[in-house]
């Protein structure tokens, strides 16, 4: 079995909010072993992990990469002080499914991303979840990711799963802030993958409404 048929899941712990992050990936673990889909998880116990390790096992072509932990528009964060992935080595994912759980990411190094030739599964903003219900954002976010596992290749299809699963968890809580961040979440998401979403009509977008605030101010 060669890397091209194993899941690379990048989680690294290091803060208050990157235990959840960390436990998802663990619950993900879980669920791809007793489907007997094969993966690494790493760093193998909870911690940081440096740029320098990530970087040489993307070069190994894992299908997909999936980051589950803190993102900004540029980067995804191995640790308080170094991305792991950024705008600057994203180069090294081609032809590839990067599948993140992270804030912000699509909007800058998923749009670099899909540039390359990668499918890009992220959000836009702030991805926020409930502590009381953070399973209901868990399965919603890594739902299409199953799904893909499950054989469904089609993108089209997976965005609308995950669109699916977040307005489900809606109707499994009676918390009406955890309901408003699962609608919230659903809203920012983005595949940038052909037929589905554009990072190019995202920019427009912004660019008009930024025209529209300007107007509105005079």
């Amino acid at each position: 079995m060669t890397s091209n048929d194993f899941m690379l899941i990048i989680a690294p712990q290091f803060d208050e909010a990157t235990i959840f992050s960390r436990s998802w990936a663990e619950w993900l673990a879980q669920k791809l072993s007793s489907t007997k889909h094969s993966y690494t998880l790493i760093p193998a116990t909870p911690s940081p992990i440096s740029r320098k390790d990530v970087e040489k096992l993307l070069l190994s072509r894992y299908k997909p990469v999936v980051f589950l932990d803190h993102g900004t528009e540029y980067a995804l964060w191995c640790g308080h002080t170094e991305p792991c992935i950024d705008i600057n080595n994203i180069y090294l994912v081609q032809d590839n499914i990067i599948y993140t759980v992270a804030c912000q990411s699509a909007k800058k190094l998923g749009a670099k991303a899909y540039k390359v030739n990668n499918t890009y599964v992220g959000y836009i903003d702030n991805f926020i979840f409930t502590v009381s219900y953070q399973h209901l954002f868990r399965d919603a976010s890594l739902s299409g990711l199953l799904l893909y596992v499950d054989g469904e290749r089609d993108w089209r299809v997976i965005k609308q799963h995950m669109i699916n699963s977040f307005n489900d968890a809606t109707t499994k809580t009676f918390d009406p802030f955890a309901k408003a961040l699962l609608i919230y979440d659903r809203n920012i998401l983005r595949v940038y993958s052909p037929g589905v979403d554009d990072p190019k009509k995202d920019r427009e977008k912004n660019i008009f409404q930024k025209i529209c605030e300007v107007l509105r101010l005079r």
